[in-house]
């Protein structure tokens, strides 16, 4: 025979009252079957079969088409009863009818057929094999999970997602279903997500349906922990999710480090499009020395349309209680705050693939946003940055005092004026107020 080896596998049928049998991945099934199956059963049967996988890594697979028993209220005389386990300490349900699809979650299944002492049925015949774990929850891959063997119960899949260090995990589910008979007194099954490395860690939540999934998950460090729960009774199920690693694990990073320094916020991985479904909520506290003002100038906010998908907001002051100087969810603002403090907040309450924050802060001196009062009997006044043709921010209140000398009197023209239309509610339209003296309580001459 040229040295070479032939194996010959066979799987047996076994209609014994009480054995032991091994699974192995090299028989594809064996078959156990109730005495002188498609016949009447005897009564006072206790039979028992404990099936156990040959493979420390495999599970057992146990298949039942059309089981025929003496019916009754809740299978309490003629059942097969099966146990998670060689010690029947889990019972996976009691069954004299239908069909049953389950695995066991170690090497180890038990099987009891009990009769009493009337009446029968055609009995069964069942297959089981052993299967790896692997097959049943397979490993995810760089960028799925998912569950095999859509028809069996009793499944416990768990995956940790881990991304590189110094980031975090998003996860999407794509498909999640559990499907049982309308009759069944038992839960579907279900899909808990933990933000850590086990079940042990804090637990992001627990759903049942696709529907009450939030449209993304995002751990708060690198790894995020999935386990999912298909109970015994469940007929069919289905569970498909997505990952995928983002650059880093907190999204409110980017603050001045110092006071009186200009510079730029961002939110989460600008123009990489990651906004994160209720987990960003940035609070950015500016800071200015005293005779400064902070200039808030927004370059992007984009939240791909949806005027509910999150809101920027900012505050004349370090807390949400100061005057809130506008909430925006489109346009840009540019402001400057009345004092050396400014407030600035943003949130998003979808993951959206859109561009998100940008905004840019400049420390301005006082004197530099108003201008001062003028020394000449002539001058001219200017808003800020009028001279070199740049927009000036709201939330302006810059006065000047004119004063001519004793026996005169003061001309004043107004050579250029624009004001652009106020898109801020919780701001007033912009003008410009000119009174006859030297304060506010004096005649009012125009505007």
């Amino acid at each position: 025979m040229n040295g070479n080896r032939t194996l010959i596998v066979i799987c047996i049928w076994l209609s014994g009252c009480v054995s032991i049998l091994f699974a192995s991945s090299e028989c594809p099934k064996t078959y156990i079957k109730s005495h002188d199956h498609g016949k009447t059963y005897p009564p006072n049967l206790n039979c028992s079969w404990l099936l156990t996988s040959s493979n420390i890594n495999s599970i057992i697979q146990f298949t039942l088409v059309n089981l025929q028993l003496e019916k009754c209220s809740r299978c309490s005389c003629d059942y097969l009863q099966i146990f998670d386990g060689s010690d029947g300490g889990k019972s996976l349900g009691r069954y004299c009818e239908g069909d049953i699809r389950l695995f066991s979650t170690g090497r180890n299944l038990l099987i009891v057929f009990h009769t009493d002492g009337k009446g029968g049925g055609k009995g069964f015949t069942a297959s089981h094999r052993s299967v790896k774990k692997t097959d049943v929850c397979p490993s995810s891959t760089k960028s799925s999970i998912r569950v095999m063997y859509p028809t069996y119960g009793n499944i416990i899949c768990e995956w940790r997602l881990d991304a590189t260090p110094k980031s975090t995990v998003a996860l999407t589910i794509l498909n999640l279903s559990f499907n049982y008979s309308a009759s069944s007194q038992y839960s579907c099954g279900s899909v808990e997500v933990y933000d850590g490395k086990s079940s042990s860690d804090s637990k992001l939540g627990t759903w049942c349906k696709l529907s009450e999934v939030p449209s993304y998950l995002l751990s708060d460090g690198r790894f995020l922990f999935v386990k999912l729960i298909v109970e015994p009774h469940s007929l069919k199920h289905d569970f498909e999710a997505t990952y995928e690693g983002l650059k880093e694990n907190r999204v409110c990073f980017n603050i001045a480090t110092s006071s009186n320094s200009n510079g730029t916020l961002k939110s989460y991985d600008y123009k990489s499009k990651y906004l994160a479904n209720d987990i960003i909520y940035c609070s950015w506290p500016l800071t200015a020395d005293n005779n400064y003002v902070i200039r808030v100038t927004v370059k992007t906010l984009d939240f791909g349309g949806c005027k509910t998908c999150g809101n920027l907001q900012i505050f004349d002051g370090l807390t949400t209680s100061s005057t809130r100087l506008g909430e925006w969810t489109k346009e840009k603002p540019d402001l400057v705050s009345s004092g050396n403090h400014v407030l600035i907040t943003f949130k998003t309450t979808e993951f959206s693939k859109a561009d998100g924050l940008e905004v840019k802060y400049e420390m301005i001196r006082v004197s530099k946003l108003c201008p001062p009062e003028p020394a000449e009997d002539n001058g001219v006044i200017e808003t800020f940055g009028f001279s070199e043709g740049h927009s000036f921010p709201g939330n302006m209140q810059c006065t000047t005092i004119l004063k001519a000398s004793v026996n005169k009197v003061i001309r004043f023209t107004i050579d250029s004026i624009s004001f652009p239309k106020c898109t801020t509610p919780e701001l007033a339209e912009n003008y410009i107020e000119i009174y006859d003296g030297d304060s506010v309580f004096s005649s009012k001459i125009v505007f």
